[in-house]
């Protein structure tokens, strides 16, 4: 059965290191290491591994690994010194790395095998692509974007996972996940506005609202404040929170399909009044006049910052309100919760109404109460921002919004 397996490991090699030969294959200068080549090199790893297996050692492995950095070299030397011609190291650095996917194959690390060839395949397709957007950045905006690298993938693991506080709300990754995904939609806008138009910057607000309208809200304040993009801020912060109900309402009606009956109404009010007032904010912003940034750069980590720490404090009051006065029941939580996340109070409804301790009527009263709560806390989030101009443009979409959503007392 070993060597079954090790022949059906060779043969995956040999298929990952032909998808990366093919690609080189197409370039039309001389690569020096096509489809053969690096079949050949990939397919030898599993039987690499194979015989360090039965020999107990790793030397067999450091061997091959040792002869596909030689080949590596040897393509460098050949493509410098022989035909003369550039020095050029992706060639060079594809065939040892079909050498280590090799190695990944042997020991059975398929996924991650095959996800690192797909990826450095799409790395070296679209080589024009990545070319032609990283021209388009600036240097402030690639300084920028390391730091959320930084923030993403060095701070956010050392974090502890738990609480920090005793009453367990305080959750510094959640807290620095909200920083980062806000960071990210003030990304995914500036590209959407650098590189589309003022109708895609208002598609990815959307989108982003199905996430975190919270965090949506948030970056339209910062371009409010810095008096670009007016216009369009205010559609996309009320387009998000139009993602955001239709989003709470979706989860309750899949969770519960009984809260439907009740919920469909105010649900589709309150999204057909947010839509609305979309088109009526957004017809300003028509004709791509205000979408220009500037040199200056996408991400704003100070406000960013200053939302999360709004965020966990937000938390902790939520907490403390439902601790010292559980008395006010189910509908005090659930508005309470709302003001932290909406998601998490229908959550909440529909595992109340799953046990049997709120009728189906009173768990589409949660989810009315969360919505209200977070368009509610969305107003208050722009004005502690700074950005009373927002605030003031939204304040009537979002009261015809609650209105809507405040119609299930009427059924």
């Amino acid at each position: 059965m070993l060597e079954v397996q090790t022949l059906q490991q060779v043969v995956l090699a040999f298929a990952l290191g032909a998808l990366v030969g093919l690609e080189r294959e197409r370039a039309p200068e001389k690569k020096y290491a096509g489809l053969r080549t690096l079949s050949l090199l990939c397919g030898a790893g599993p039987v690499a591994v194979f015989i360090s297996e039965l020999s107990g050692s790793v030397v067999p492995v450091m061997i091959y690994l040792g002869m596909g950095a030689m080949f590596s070299l040897l393509v460098m030397y050949i493509r410098v010194e022989v035909e003369q011609g550039s020095l050029g190291l992706t060639t060079s650095s594809s065939v040892f790395l079909m050498a280590l996917i090799g190695v990944l194959v042997g020991y059975g690390e398929y996924f991650s095998a095959v996800g690192i060839t797909l990826i450095g395949v799409l790395l070296l397709a679209e080589k024009q692509t990545f070319r032609k957007y990283m021209a388009m950045l600036e240097t402030e905006e690639i300084s920028d974007a390391v730091g959320l690298g930084i923030l993403a993938l060095v701070l956010y693991p050392a974090l502890p996972q738990g609480a920090v506080d005793p009453y367990g709300v305080l959750f510094l990754r959640k807290a620095l996940l909200f920083v980062i995904f806000i960071l990210l939609v003030q990304f995914a806008a500036y590209v959407a506005l650098k590189w589309a138009d003022t109708l895609g910057f208002l598609v990815s607000s959307a989108l982003g609202g199905v996430v975190s309208s919270l965090a949506v809200v948030s970056t339209m304040s910062h371009m409010v404040q810095a008096k670009k993009l007016e216009k369009p801020a205010y559609a996309g912060a009320v387009a998000a929170t139009v993602a955001m109900v239709v989003r709470n309402g979706a989860i309750a009606g899949v969770l519960a399909p009984s809260t439907v009956e009740v919920l469909v109404i105010p649900i589709a009010v309150a999204t057909l009044v947010g839509a609305g007032s979309v088109i009526y904010l957004y017809r300003g912003a028509k004709g791509g006049e205000e979408t220009d940034f500037g040199a200056s750069s996408p991400f704003s980590f100070k406000a960013a910052f200053r939302f999360g720490f709004f965020f966990l404090a937000i938390l902790l009051v939520a907490e403390l309100a439902k601790t010292q006065f559980a008395i006010a029941g189910s509908y005090g939580a659930a508005f309470l919760g709302g003001f932290a996340s909406s998601t998490a109070v229908v959550a909440s409804a529909v595992t109340l109404l799953s046990a049997g301790d709120v009728t189906v009527y009173q768990s589409s009263v949660m989810v009315v109460l969360g919505i209200v709560s977070s368009l509610v806390s969305k107003l208050f989030y722009t004005e502690w921002g700074g950005a009373r101009e927002l605030t003031r443009k939204i304040l009537v979409p979002y009261g015809l919004m609650v209105l809507g959503v405040l119609s299930i007392f009427l059924l």
